[in-house]
């Protein structure tokens, strides 16, 4: 009988479900975000934003633009 191989399981290994659903966006990461002018924030800024929980208002606020303008920038650039 031939032995079987111990097969790696766990958060460390693979792209299980742990590996895919850990937030990579770091406090540092936010702060950069938000000390941009708005013509320099992309569209992917304002993803990492929003997976951080802000509100288009909040940004909206935040950036003193509107919502419109906010999410043109997220559909159109």
């Amino acid at each position: 009988m031939s032995k079987r191989s111990k097969s790696k399981s766990g958060s460390k290994f693979g792209y299980g479900l742990p590996n895919i659903n850990r937030k990579k966006i770091t406090k540092k990461d936010i702060s950069i975000i938000l000390k941009k002018r708005w013509k320099d924030v992309s569209s992917l800024d304002l993803y990492k934003l929003y997976q951080s929980d802000f509100k288009t208002e909040d940004l909206a606020n935040k950036f003193n633009t509107t919502t419109i303008n906010i999410l043109n920038r997220l559909r159109f650039q």
